[in-house]
């Protein structure tokens, strides 16, 4: 809730990478990765500007432009090119939202700022295998941390703007993950190469909870069915309770 707006329950599908994102060789396996996975997925319009999408697509080469195009800007008299965000909607089945923010160097210390991948689906469908696109998008994307989730009632209240109850449901962020650490444990979960040594998996699979490796790093699978965390919200939360108590204190902010 938004004051008093009700949000819409949503799928969120959001990952963070240190990958150089901008070479239209992997903005093409990823765009090609839709149709592998499920075309309902598939973009129907994009743009370089979430407020106004409106290119049609039609295949995944119109994009090539498209991708990561540079644009100029002055910053306390320096010049710098950077690149603009990939934007993409649906408004026919399944409606959905989604960008992809370059990796990039910014500010006086040329510090990497990693790149982000965004889905948003809503109203939202039963019928589509989230989580097999987050397996794949964290492979095309070497992700440094993933997270797919379900957002339904109980994790939609009142949440002021910088709580970790916000920053959860906003998805994967690169400075908040950088600084602040990672808000909550979503229905899976990927910990990348530099966070993998976080997760015991031992004790993990010991428990009964999936968990898959992928690449240098791990994929939780908090139960067995994303829609558990619709059905039985509150078994959902104390299957995700124990799993964070395999975890140090400090990993996440939602404790």
């Amino acid at each position: 809730m938004i004051g008093n707006i009700m949000i819409k329950p949503y799928v969120l599908i959001t990952l963070l990478t240190e990958k150089e994102t901008m070479d239209w060789s992997l903005g093409e396996e990823f765009l090609g990765s839709f149709n592998r996975l499920d075309k309902r997925l598939e973009p129907e319009f994009y743009s370089n500007a979430e407020e106004k999408i409106n290119a049609k697509f039609s295949g995944v080469a119109d994009c090539e432009g498209f991708w990561a195009p540079l644009a100029k800007a002055n910053f306390e008299g320096k010049k710098f090119t950077y690149p603009l965000n990939f934007c993409w909607k649906r408004k026919r089945v399944a409606k959905s939202e989604g960008v992809v923010s370059h990796t990039r160097r910014v500010g006086p210390k040329n510090r990497k700022q990693l790149g982000r991948v965004k889905l948003k689906i809503s109203p939202v469908r039963g019928d589509i295998n989230y989580l097999e696109v987050l397996q794949e998008w964290c492979k095309i994307f070497e992700a440094s941390f993933g997270m797919l989730h379900l957002f339904t009632e109980p994790e939609l209240g009142p949440a002021k703007f910088k709580s970790p109850e916000n920053k959860f449901r906003l998805g994967s962020v690169g400075r908040v993950l950088q600084e602040d650490g990672i808000p909550n444990l979503a229905w899976a979960t990927y910990f990348g190469d530099n966070l993998a040594n976080e997760v015991d998996v031992q004790a993990l699979q010991n428990m009964g909870v999936a968990v898959e490796g992928i690449a240098n790093g791990y994929l939780i699978q908090t139960t067995n069915d994303l829609f558990d965390v619709e059905k039985n919200y509150s078994e959902f939360e104390k299957a995700r309770s124990e799993i964070k108590s395999t975890f140090k204190e400090e990993v996440f902010l939602i404790s």
